[in-house]
């Protein structure tokens, strides 16, 4: 999605949360994802609100040209500043949630955490009222808005 939004940038970044227990899978899955068409990505260390301004700092230097933040509560509780970092560095970011998305990040490419405990709620109602959870469909969503 970034390479689209700014197909002549040569670096990306990755924002990682390095105290999440998924970090280093992400990582790797963030780098994998990048070489594999070719694109240069830095990953970015977060776990703290002097980590996300120290790597606002970098972009200049490092011609940081965009960036993705990886799936973590710690970056949700963040959304605010992150946001308004990238506005204030000028930058590019698609984020995991689209509550980044309605709070002015640029894009995201995640579903709605609030759909999702939504949902959560739905199927602990069926539970609740005698349906076994294993006769419970999977709920795939497919809107897009």
């Amino acid at each position: 999605m970034l390479r689209q939004l700014a197909p002549a940038a040569s670096v990306f970044a990755a924002f990682i949360n390095p105290k999440n227990a998924d970090a280093e899978v992400q990582s790797r899955a963030v780098t994998s994802a990048a070489r594999s068409v070719g694109q240069q990505i830095e990953i970015i260390n977060a776990s703290n609100d002097v980590d996300i301004g120290n790597a606002f700092g970098r972009f200049t230097q490092d011609r940081i040209a965009g960036f993705i933040v990886t799936a973590d509560p710690f970056f949700v509780y963040r959304r605010e500043q992150i946001i308004a970092a990238a506005a204030e560095h000028q930058t590019s970011g698609v984020y995991f949630l689209r509550e980044f998305a309605e709070s002015g990040g640029l894009a995201s490419y995640g579903t709605s955490l609030a759909d999702a405990y939504r949902q959560a709620a739905v199927y602990v109602g069926k539970i609740l009222g005698g349906a076994k959870p294993d006769d419970l469909p999977v709920i795939q969503r497919q809107n897009l808005n």
